[in-house]
């Protein structure tokens, strides 16, 4: 007889389970590692009617197809995207309204990356928690992109709607994620407005704001990449915030990217802003723009006509809570500036002389009460403009003090302006 050879069992055995030795006599104790989480999974759209076309993908690179509805591929990727993981979406879905847009879960500790058309209107949830990555891809088609990031702990993830408008010739948002190694320690960092302008000579200022994301930061040292600025104070405590002041020469011109950075002994930030020297002068202040404040019926929307790509409308007056306050008005100085408001008011009858013949007020002109930093400043009549598709604008005076300033529009009676933006000049 041959003796038959012993047979090799394999028995699946369960991760923290022991094995046992023959008869029982010994255990060993199995060492389980267990693979990372996938950076990004449980991918959810809301808009069902395009959910079909967003996916999870590994790898951001050029050549890629940035939808899953559209042929166009990414032209340029910046090298921190590079190899990325990314969720590939659907361009159809930048008209959709749901909220959120789209979920997902993060594995572990991440930047997110969304990247804006710069074409569309920046939607109020992309607000200043979310900081400009200073720089952008590109799509086939001539499409730029600016990224924004936002750090998020290990977790579920909502995104807003893009919400545009289906005549805007825009792309829907683009998504990247970049795993961390956050500190426990962390803290943000902000600069407002987003870009500025002045004339050779004059300074520029900006608001520098920090917040505390997780644990207990240090001091954070702030820095900036110009040798004509100036911060004060120079180091801030997380959650304080600092002035940035720019000046510039009676021979400067042109647009410069100015780098703030802040720094403790655990992380470092950085958020960048432009300044453009030239003969306009005056700064501009996006009514649409994310750091403001919309109370009661006021709300964001496209508008193809005007500086952004969007107003504020829905200030209805009336005794109704509705407003729209302006938030981090710069002034280098205490003293009164001009404070130009571009607009649209249509009247039903054509009607642009504020009580003019033959429609006595209010046919003819918009009221609007004005609040600066919380003191009134009167009630100032925006005069119609012929039609809904004619900026209008208008002029006044008040009184700014030195730097970050808050100026309020409702109105107590009639219909409020639906308001493009605000240029401050001295």
């Amino acid at each position: 007889m041959v003796p038959m050879k012993p047979r090799r069992l394999l028995i699946p055995i369960a991760a923290g389970a022991l094995l046992l030795a023959s008869g029982g006599i010994a255990t060993t104790a199995l060492a389980v590692t267990s693979a990372p989480p996938p950076p990004v999974s449980k991918l959810s759209v809301k808009d069902k009617a395009n959910a079909t076309h967003w996916s999870i993908q590994a790898g951001l690179a050029k050549g890629k197809r940035v939808y899953g509805d559209a042929t166009a591929t990414y032209t340029a990727v910046p090298a921190a995207l590079v190899k990325a993981a990314w969720i590939r979406d659907a361009d159809k879905s930048k008209t959709a309204k749901v909220d959120p847009l789209a979920t997902f879960q993060l594995g572990r500790a991440a930047d997110v990356y969304v990247g804006l058309d710069t074409r569309a209107v920046r939607p109020a949830w992309l607000d200043a928690t979310w900081t400009d990555a200073a720089s952008t891809e590109k799509a086939s088609g001539g499409v730029t992109y600016r990224l924004l990031r936002k750090h998020f702990a290990a977790g579920m993830v909502a995104l807003g709607p893009q919400g545009s408008a289906k005549t805007l010739k825009v792309r829907q948002y683009t998504i990247a994620v970049v795993p961390t190694t956050t500190a426990a320690n962390d803290f943000s960092l902000s600069v407002s407005p987003a870009s500025q302008s002045v004339t050779p000579g004059q300074t520029a200022t900006y608001s520098v704001k920090t917040g505390v994301v997780s644990g207990k930061p240090d001091t954070v040292a702030l820095s900036a990449s110009v040798s004509s600025a100036t911060l004060t104070p120079a180091s801030v405590t997380p959650g304080a915030s600092a002035v940035l002041k720019v000046t510039t020469k009676s021979t400067d011109s042109g647009t410069v990217t100015i780098t703030v950075t802040g720094k403790d002994s655990f992380a470092t930030h950085t958020s960048s802003v432009t300044l453009t020297v030239g003969t306009g002068g005056g700064t501009t202040y996006e009514a649409e723009a994310p750091g403001n404040t919309l109370s009661g019926g006021a709300k964001a929307r496209s508008c193809a006509i005007c500086s952004g790509g969007g107003e504020v409308g829905g200030i209805l007056g009336h005794g109704k809570p509705d407003a729209l306050q302006f938030n981090g008005v710069m002034a280098p100085a205490d003293g009164t500036y001009n404070v130009t408001w571009w607009y649209i008011a249509g009247d039903p009858n054509g009607d642009t002389k504020c009580g003019g013949e033959p429609n006595p007020p209010p046919q003819g002109c918009r009221p609007g009460d004005l609040v600066v930093n919380g003191v009134s400043q009167g009630i100032f009549q925006f005069p119609d403009t012929p039609n809904w598709h004619t900026l209008g604008h208008l002029t006044v005076r008040l009184k700014l003090k030195a730097g970050s300033n808050t100026i309020k529009i409702s109105s107590k009676t009639q219909d409020v302006a639906d308001i493009d933006r605000i240029v401050v000049e001295a």
